[in-house]
């Protein structure tokens, strides 16, 4: 059982808002069969870090299943995978390889104005090219500067992966 928390629908609050709610529950079921399905785009809008939330699930043995897709953070908007957040993608992206996660993932999107084959299409192209540039760069050194607490060298060794473009 996945549960997938929710900050909010229309004219309601959830009574699992975040991730921390979500721990809490799984916590007090305390069943080998229940964890959280990580809606990355109601993390997104709950202010979460995606790659944080999916950590702390990982580290649990509790991520069982991930909906992508992407929002501007005041609601769930189900916009292309990357299209807003993709730091947050990256991130998201290198704790799922961290882990060995080998869960569910699936998209969640609605695209309102686009066409809903070409959305699909270009998330899954985001998400190939996040697992790319992790791969690229190397999960010994992505987990080096975490280790570290090195952001400016992170933030650099991301931009010259993603626009090989280095500063002299």
């Amino acid at each position: 059982i996945g549960l997938e928390y929710k900050i909010r629908e229309p004219r309601i609050h959830q009574f699992v808002a975040n991730v921390g709610d979500c721990i809490n529950l799984i916590q007090d079921v305390n069943r080998d069969n229940v964890g959280a399905l990580l809606d990355f785009g109601h993390a997104l809008e709950s202010g979460e870090r995606i790659g944080y939330s999916a950590a702390r699930l990982l580290k649990m043995g509790k991520l069982f299943n991930t909906h992508w897709g992407d929002n501007y953070r005041l609601w769930d908007d189900d916009v292309i995978v990357g299209a807003v957040n993709p730091m947050d993608f990256i991130e998201a992206v290198y704790w799922l390889h961290r882990y060995d996660f080998d869960g569910w993932c699936g998209l969640d999107q609605y695209p309102f104005k686009n066409n809903a084959y070409d959305a699909a299409t270009e998330s899954v192209a985001w998400v190939r090219s996040f697992e790319g540039l992790i791969e690229k760069i190397g999960m010994n050194e992505i987990g080096s500067w975490l280790e570290n607490d090195e952001p400016k060298k992170a933030l650099s060794k991301i931009r010259e992966a993603l626009f090989d473009f280095k500063m002299r």
